[in-house]
């Protein structure tokens, strides 16, 4: 979330579509709805995690009355497509885009707008299929690096007690590129 911030994304009174119910795509859920998010929208496949992502919107309907909470067969295609106009946030929160996936995008790119975030938690490539056709598209991006230099920052302050340069290491990132 700290990388949404630190992109000039907020969360709160926002429409948010989540794709994954994994670990991070969890995490990712509840902060929106701790930050004030709407509406939350989780789409996921039919598979192991779609009960963790239908046990997440019970717990927040409770912990966080007011942020409404959907969750979706990311197969259904059309009810993605009714769904994606509708948000403000648009979050890949699953390993497709990444390595060796890197040519799967779950969003047809005609779904994306102007005013439209898009956002992804996929690191390896830097710019996933999915940012780039929302790129192309004229949306604000936020990639999924900087959440990974996010949790390297809070890792290092948690495990060694001392802030991270996080400036010098994305310099010493950049001479390696």
């Amino acid at each position: 979330m700290k990388n949404l911030k630190l992109n000039g994304v907020t969360v709160a009174h926002r429409k948010i579509v989540i794709l994954g119910a994994g670990g991070a795509a969890t995490v990712i859920q509840v902060q929106c709805a701790l930050d004030g998010a709407k509406e939350i929208a989780i789409f996921n496949k039919m598979d192991e995690f779609y009960p963790r992502a239908e046990e997440t919107m019970k717990k927040l309907a409770a912990h966080c009355p007011d942020c409404a909470v959907t969750v979706e067969d990311l197969d259904n295609t059309a009810n993605l497509a009714e769904t994606v106009p509708q948000a403000d946030i648009l979050i890949n929160a699953t390993i497709m885009g990444m390595k060796p996936y890197e040519d799967v995008t779950l969003v047809d790119k005609s779904l994306f707008r102007r005013d439209l975030v898009v956002t992804d938690t996929v690191y390896n490539p830097k710019e996933t299929r999915m940012i780039l056709e929302a790129k192309e598209a004229g949306c604000q991006v936020v990639g999924g690096v900087g959440m990974l230099e996010q949790q390297g920052v809070v890792n290092c302050e948690l495990f060694v007690g001392k802030e991270m340069p996080l400036a010098e290491f994305q310099a010493f990132q950049a001479e390696q590129a």
